[in-house]
C-alpha cells in the first residue's frame, strides 16, 4: 500500500491542515464536464456558486461530480 502522508509543503508542519481554492475554469468548448476529488478527507467543489460536489475522498474512492457547461470562465472553489 501507497502511503499518502507527506508534508505538502516545507513552510506546513506534518499532520491534518485545509487547503482553499479559488479561481476560474475556463472552458473553450460547450459541453458536460467532469470533476474529480481525491486525497484522504472531506472535499468541497463549488463552481459558479453552486455546489458540484460534497464528499470525503480517500486514495482509493475520489468524489466525483459533472456539471454542463457553456463556453468561457466559471467561478471556482474548493476546501
Amino acid at each position: 500500500m501507497t502511503n499518502y502522508f507527506f508534508k505538502p509543503s516545507p513552510f506546513l508542519a506534518p499532520g491534518p491542515f485545509v487547503a482553499r481554492l479559488e479561481g476560474f475554469v475556463v472552458v473553450d468548448e460547450p459541453g458536460a464536464y467532469s470533476f474529480e476529488a481525491a486525497g484522504r478527507g472531506g472535499v468541497k467543489i463549488v463552481l459558479d456558486g453552486a455546489e458540484l460536489l460534497d464528499g470525503t475522498a480517500s486514495p482509493e474512492r475520489a468524489v466525483t461530480g459533472k456539471a454542463v457547461l457553456q463556453a468561457g470562465a466559471h467561478a471556482f472553489r474548493a476546501v
